[in-house]
């Protein structure tokens, strides 16, 4: 019997870990209560279906990513104080980090790996990318006020934001996809030994840092 008071929070983090592993479909009841170390029809105690589970899961990938931002609180001052490319850097930086620590890792692969099958996740991402490119904007245009960047107006403003959100969610994806490998691969997984070894080894930027100078040539 588990030593701990089983709550819908494990239980959708019971469904995150192994989605990871495997996929989101092949994540069945008995997996998950496997995970939980409890019997499968205890799991009705809290949901009257595994379809329930999943859709609650979804809910929670959304309140996470909800709370995440992108930029410093103090954006002004740090444009201010840094060149373009030290700024844009410490943005992905900032971003790849928070992605590759549970539970992001997590809800980064089950959101990114069912976003085609789900409305309700097109509608989660939907919303996270209008609010990132949003914030985005606000980075570039504090670059701007700061003169560390061209000025600029209208239709461009927007579309070098976009380029910018692309070039994030590309070089993020990249790592991540690997680091998942990595993880899957290893025969240890979850908590434990192998997270607190990827958490001990800063990743590598050298080749996202490039890409990322040679973006802020073009906002000169």
């Amino acid at each position: 019997m588990p030593s701990e008071k089983i709550t819908k929070e494990k239980i959708i983090k019971a469904v995150l870990e192994c989605a990871f592993s495997d996929s989101v479909g092949s994540a069945s009841l008995s997996d998950i209560s496997k995970k939980l170390g409890i019997k499968k029809a205890s799991l009705y105690n809290h949901y009257e279906s595994r379809d329930a589970i999943i859709d609650d899961t979804i809910n929670y990938c959304g309140e996470c990513l909800s709370r995440l931002s992108l930029i410093p609180a103090e954006m002004e001052m740090t444009a201010r104080k840094y060149n373009c490319d030290v700024v844009l850097k410490g943005l992905v930086h900032r971003w790849i980090k928070i992605f590759e620590k549970e539970p992001f890792i997590q809800i980064y692969s089950f959101i990114e790996s069912q976003k085609y099958f789900s409305s309700k996740i097109h509608d989660i991402k939907t919303e996270c990318g209008k609010r990132f490119l949003n914030q985005i904007e606000i980075a570039l245009n504090s670059l701007e006020n700061a003169g560390k960047i061209s000025a600029v107006s209208g239709e461009y403003r927007t579309s070098r934001a976009e380029s910018f959100y692309a070039l994030l969610n590309s070089l993020v994806d990249l790592y991540i996809c690997s680091r998942k490998n990595f993880i899957r691969q290893n025969p240890k997984s979850g908590k434990g030994e192998l997270f607190s070894f990827i958490a001990e080894n800063e990743p590598d930027f050298k080749k996202a840092d490039r890409l990322i100078e040679n973006f802020c040539l073009s906002l000169r």
